[in-house]
């Protein structure tokens, strides 16, 4: 290569050695990191969408005042500890099929032109379904704590923060069910940060209101006096997992049945691939573990 060749090179955005290079970089690079990003990119409008919409519709309780629903814990460590790690290792190593499958089937890549997974209808998919888990997450604590019906034995009723404490134990569920379901490729990264994801919430949550901190000058160091002990008085009780339950499943019950009219009735040629390639491996394992004995 001249001194022309490197000076062009210097100054592009990508290079390659060989042509050769290409039919790798744009049949399987590019629908991967295509995939990558726009999933990435609509699941954090998603989880956002399903976690602040609670807010709204606590706000016509309050006569639209700045009261919120949630603890500033829970505020501050949603997109810190609480959801920002699995989508991340997602966005990085994300395969939704295997190089092998890409390379043999070059039509897959039609799957991906015209931005066919940031169109619209896919963005209003991701929105609506955010609103819908929020709704759940909001009404169904309300429907189960309504007319003030006490959740213990002993007949106490809960506060404000224990409604929050609620709603957000609902929204951390299911917005990480939510991308384990999306996920066709598990590693040990991705299956590190979802443990990690899991169970750092309710550790955080416990040592934060769990203890009274104070600084030096005897000064309360966190405002935690009216959130102290709701997360386990919270959590303790019967009634609170029958809520979660309940909001899962009436969470991914539409999503489900709409995953399976498409797979079964319209499936997309990554899936009738990624089908394929399954009924191969499994009909390869039977044939040399049993019927070679």
């Amino acid at each position: 290569m001249g001194k022309e060749g490197r000076q062009a090179v210097r100054c592009s955005d990508y290079a390659f050695a060989r042509f050769r290079f290409l039919q790798k970089i744009l049949l399987v690079h590019g629908p991967w990191y295509y995939i990558r990003v726009a999933m990435t990119v609509q699941y954090f409008f998603y989880k956002n969408i399903a976690f602040i919409t609670a807010q709204f519709f606590y706000a016509f309780y309050t006569q639209f005042s700045q009261q919120t629903v949630f603890e500033s814990f829970y505020l501050t460590f949603y997109n810190i500890t609480c959801t920002a790690l699995p989508i991340t290792i997602y966005g990085i190593f994300e395969q939704h099929l295997s190089k092998k499958m890409l390379l043999e089937n070059p039509l897959l890549y039609k799957e991906i032109s015209k931005n066919a997974k940031l169109r619209l209808w896919e963005c209003f998919y991701w929105c609506i379904l955010g609103f819908y888990h929020a709704f759940l997450f909001y009404y169904v604590p309300i429907w189960l704590l309504g007319d003030d019906i006490g959740l213990k034995s002993e007949q106490v009723n809960y506060g404000l923060w224990s409604f929050g404490t609620i709603i957000f134990t609902n929204c951390v569920i299911v917005v990480n069910i939510k991308l384990i379901i999306e996920t066709c490729h598990w590693n040990i990264l991705a299956v590190a940060s979802m443990v990690i994801t899991i169970v750092g919430y309710p550790t955080l949550a416990s040592i934060y209101s769990g203890i009274v901190w104070f600084n030096a000058t005897g000064w309360e160091l966190f405002s935690t006096t009216s959130l102290y002990w709701v997360f386990f008085e919270v959590h303790k009780i019967a009634a609170m997992w029958f809520c979660i339950l309940l909001s899962v499943g009436m969470a991914f019950l539409p999503d489900f049945v709409y995953k399976m009219i498409m797979y079964y009735y319209y499936p997309s040629q990554s899936q009738i691939e990624r089908h394929k390639y399954k009924f191969y491996i499994d009909k390869k394992f039977v044939y040399s573990h049993f019927l070679l004995k």
